[in-house]
């Protein structure tokens, strides 16, 4: 990818080379060949890619890479989905002296919540090729005993990008970029010695900062987890919902489990028309429509629809909801 990037700026400086204009033919047949090359090798770079993993008793090999297990330090993190920020597993980041390695495991949950999360691995395994790797390196706890089905589960509900919270939230800092800027421009407008030479200037050199500014707050922001307003704490013959707002109360705290009414969230776009499975959760004092942006597993045919979607949980969050909930 960074080659990519420079070979476009690179296109992008020859266009001022003198005398350049007088090929343009050349120059668009590059351009062309380029754009084809960088889209192949973008989706080259989002190939699903197999590997061999290895632990010997010196070093643990991935592919090409190589990390020494002398003074390996290991420590289990929630792996987090990218801008969604729904979990899809857990991962063990190794680190030692001279490189690191994160390896994640798809589905495996943590029964604790912790500090720190990535979204980013190395490579990763079913949840229980993880568990094996991880108990091989004998470097952590055995990471089944927080993962049990019989321990509680805790699961931050994260608002949905589609949902008029979400969306506000991600573009708040945008929207409060513009109306700065644009309160800048009437401002000046209305005062004398704006209109040109050096105040003008100034103007619109602020008017740039701003705008840039904005725009790399706004991107800064959104590469961040949103903070969890309510939590679901999952537990066998108990579901229950704490306002993380204020002392952090449970919601409704004598309900063990709220009603849950099934729906499929239909969501359109661009590439096509998309179905999810969600609940209506509802406790005497909230209602609350929770969700999995995963198509895999739909409800049955005639599950009544909705354009509403409040929160969003993990795939192997979702299933162990569910199944606590005792919908089938």
């Amino acid at each position: 990818m960074i080659a990519c990037a420079v070979w476009y700026l690179a296109l992008v400086a020859m266009w001022f080379i003198p005398g350049l204009d007088r090929h343009k033919t050349i120059f668009m047949t590059v351009a062309a060949i380029s754009a084809v090359l960088t889209t192949v090798i973008m989706i080259s770079l989002g190939t699903n890619l197999a590997g061999r993993l290895e632990v010997l008793p010196d070093r643990i090999v991935l592919g090409t890479r190589t990390l020494q297990r002398y003074g390996l330090h290991g420590e289990i993190i929630p792996w987090k989905q990218a801008h969604m920020w729904t979990t899809l597993g857990s991962a063990i980041e190794l680190r030692a002296q001279d490189a690191s390695l994160r390896i994640g495991g798809r589905d495996h949950l943590l029964a604790t919540k912790s500090e720190r999360s990535t979204t980013q691995v190395d490579a990763s395994l079913s949840s229980d090729d993880f568990v094996r790797f991880v108990r091989a390196l004998a470097l952590v706890p055995d990471p089944l005993a927080s993962a049990a089905d019989g321990a509680g589960l805790t699961i931050d509900l994260l608002p949905s990008s589609t949902s008029v919270r979400g969306m506000w939230r991600m573009m708040a800092p945008w929207v409060a970029t513009m109306g700065i800027a644009g309160a800048v421009g009437m401002v000046a407008s209305q005062l004398d010695g704006f209109e040109k030479g050096a105040a003008l200037v100034v103007l619109q050199v602020l008017t740039v900062v701003i705008v840039l500014g904005g725009l790399a707050f706004t991107m800064r922001r959104n590469m961040h987890p949103p903070p969890a307003r309510y939590r679901l704490r999952v537990e066998p013959n108990r579901v229950a919902l704490r306002d993380l707002r204020g002392a952090g109360d449970l919601v409704d705290a004598t309900i063990a489990r709220p009603t849950a009414t099934r729906l499929t969230y239909r969501y359109s776009g661009r590439g096509g028309t998309f179905e999810f499975p969600t609940l209506r959760l509802t406790w005497p004092s909230k209602s609350m429509v929770v969700g999995v942006w995963d198509t895999s597993a739909p409800w049955p045919a005639g599950t009544a629809r909705t354009r509403r979607l409040d929160y969003l949980v993990g795939p192997a969050e979702w299933r162990r909801l569910v199944r606590e909930l005792g919908i089938a």
